[in-house]
């Protein structure tokens, strides 16, 4: 009884150091930075439509229905809270 008690703290409740959330904040980081990449390209590629003809504005709308550009602003999104979230580590001296 005992050592499950043991064996369940030493494995399940571990807790993170700063270094381990760091790491799982760049994570999160990276991805939102390639969310933000693909998405970019995506928006400007669909810019070679408006010399084919269309204006800005059906540009937008276009590019409105387009599920590959809203990971420009999920990945912008993403990067935002893991930047916040990185500034409150505290690193002691």
């Amino acid at each position: 009884m005992i050592f499950n008690t043991l064996s369940y703290n030493l494995v399940y409740r571990r807790r993170t150091s700063r270094g381990d959330r760091a790491m799982i904040y760049l994570f999160f980081f990276l991805i939102g930075f390639g969310l933000t990449v693909s998405g970019g390209i995506s928006i400007i590629l669909y810019l070679n439509f408006i010399p084919a003809g269309l204006t800005f504005i059906d540009y937008l709308i276009y590019i409105q229905g387009r599920i590959e550009c809203y990971s420009f602003f999920l990945g912008v999104i993403i990067m935002a809270i893991t930047i916040n979230k990185v500034s409150k580590i505290t690193v002691k001296k």
